[in-house]
């Protein structure tokens, strides 16, 4: 019996590369203490252990994780089946306190810089969840709002359901369509309700909670030529140039991704695996009427002599933009050749400074001999005068004796 489990083993392990797996493998569904990135677009980065990873539609975060969209982008989290956040571009959130008890749900989420919008449902007076931007807190119910922060001041656009702002210099009570701003230090004042970050808000309106311990999901990735077309979704823009999202399996979605001057394209995507789809979008044809180019016309000619000066114009510019890199890397070496020769000028100098130090040591020795030579040659020649003088005054005294 034992001689066939090799066999069986690799029976299975055919059978599973022969049919692909409609789980995404990269996916796992979230512990209690984290959340999903549902969908993002455009370049997401989370700090840990000080080092900034990318992120993508299914990664998981948690508690401390800070998390940065960058310019242009956006990214959408779900936080159990109560929380949905949609981050705008240029934001940095984090979230100190997240748990997902099934009798509790402990959220606090730090709005650190830029913009978010939140739906939350099902809330009950159980559940702790509140949005700080600072010395004050969001206390969140059952609401539909945005929030945009930069500096010191924080806007808070309510369009549905109620808030809570907790300030240490006093509190303020949000009914639906209400605002309030908040400087920090200060007490929040109540405004009107205001069209700030709407976009956020619209959008997040019409997202879809996932229960992932019920589905089964894929990452669908669209990517656009030109990047900078816009891709939408029942009729609202989701993104620009890129979308990577986590949908079901076997569901139908239908994208339109279209820019000014192309001819817009609409797919349908129905994944059973992971799939990266890029729509490469045509130019449009000219319509008849104004501007159409009839025979025997001379717009053709003029049209052809503005397209030869055009590529001219692009060619001289490619030219110049050569050169230039060329003086740039010139520039460069030069500046590296200068940085070498002013570091061997800075060594030169230190080392003849200290032989000027060692020079100098040396001479002050020398004179110091010198002068101890000089001090001792004195001292003997002093000696020498009075022995001289008392053998002269023994001699003369002999010679007075002698007389």
């Amino acid at each position: 019996m034992k001689s066939y489990l090799p066999l069986l083993g690799l029976i299975i392990f055919l059978n599973s590369c022969a049919q692909p797996n409609p789980i995404a493998l990269d996916f796992l569904p979230p512990s209690e203490s984290q959340a999903v990135i549902k969908s993002l677009t455009g370049s997401v980065f989370v700090l840990r252990s000080e080092q900034w990873i990318p992120m993508e539609a299914g990664s998981l975060i948690g508690a401390p994780d800070i998390l940065r969209v960058t310019e242009g982008a956006e990214c959408e989290v779900q936080i159990g089946m109560k929380i949905t956040v949609l981050i705008g571009s240029n934001s940095l959130v984090s979230w100190p306190e997240l748990r997902n008890d099934p009798d509790k749900t402990l959220v606090k989420t730090d709005l650190i810089a830029g913009s978010l919008a939140i739906n939350s449902v099902g809330i009950t007076e159980k559940d702790s969840i509140f949005l700080s931007t600072g010395n004050t807190r969001v206390r969140i119910k059952e609401s539909q709002f945005s929030a945009s922060k930069k500096g010191e001041t924080t806007r808070v656009n309510l369009k549905k359901g109620d808030l809570q702002i907790l300030s240490p210099q006093g509190d303020l009570v949000l009914s639906q369509s209400g605002g309030a701003l908040i400087l920090e230090g200060q007490t929040p004042v109540p405004l009107a309700y205001e069209k700030t970050d709407e976009a956020l808000v619209q959008r997040m309106e019409s997202t879809e909670f996932t229960d992932w311990s019920q589905v089964k999901v894929v990452k669908f990735t669209l990517k656009t030529n030109p990047t900078d077309a816009q891709i939408f979704f029942s009729g609202r823009m989701l993104a620009r140039g890129t979308y990577s999202s986590l949908i079901k399996v076997g569901s139908s979605m239908e994208y339109t991704v279209s820019k000014p001057g192309f001819s817009s394209q609409s797919i349908t995507v129905n994944s059973q695996v992971n799939e990266t789809i890029q729509v490469d979008l045509l130019p449009a044809p000219l319509e008849s009427g104004v501007g159409e180019i009839l025979p025997g016309d001379d717009s053709l000619a003029t049209l052809e002599s503005e397209l030869t000066k055009e590529r001219t114009r692009l060619q001289q510019l490619d030219k110049e933009r050569f050169d230039l890199a060329g003086q740039l890397e010139d520039a460069a070496i030069q500046t590296k050749n200068l940085e070498i020769l002013l570091d061997k000028s800075k060594k030169d100098k230190l080392a003849l400074e200290e032989e000027m130090k060692k020079s100098e040591s040396q001479r002050k020795a020398q004179a110091d001999a010198l002068n101890e030579n000089l001090r001792r040659s004195e001292a003997q020649r002093k000696n020498l005068s009075d022995a001289l003088s008392a053998k002269m005054k023994e001699l003369q005294q002999t010679l007075d004796d002698n007389q």
